[in-house]
């Protein structure tokens, strides 16, 4: 139906649009983003945050080259619920200057 081939190139369109979109970050960009999006997931998922969890979640979704280092840094630093939900809930804070 003309209402499924919409759909089609409405995603097909989206995924380019991110394609083009990613390939202007560095490979840490990419890193980063990946493992917050991959916190975001298990944080809303109710799943432990552990530099495990996060690993485990990367390979699963295909992003077998992040660097190492990233998954331990940001569970370390993310390590609680409540810390993620309130860097979720404020806004940040400006730069001094």
């Amino acid at each position: 139906s003309c209402r499924n081939r919409l759909k089609t190139c409405l995603c097909f369109r989206q995924t380019i649009h991110q394609r083009l979109t990613m390939d202007k970050f560095s490979k840490s960009q990419k890193d980063e983003y990946a493992t917050a999006f991959a916190i975001l997931a298990l944080y809303d998922g109710g799943a432990d945050v552990s530099t495990e969890q996060i690993g485990a979640l990367l390979e699963a979704t295909g992003n077998t080259e992040v660097e190492a280092f990233y998954p331990i840094i940001f569970a370390n630093f993310l390590n609680s619920p409540e810390k993620i939900g309130e860097l979720i809930a404020l806004p940040a804070a400006g730069g001094g200057g």
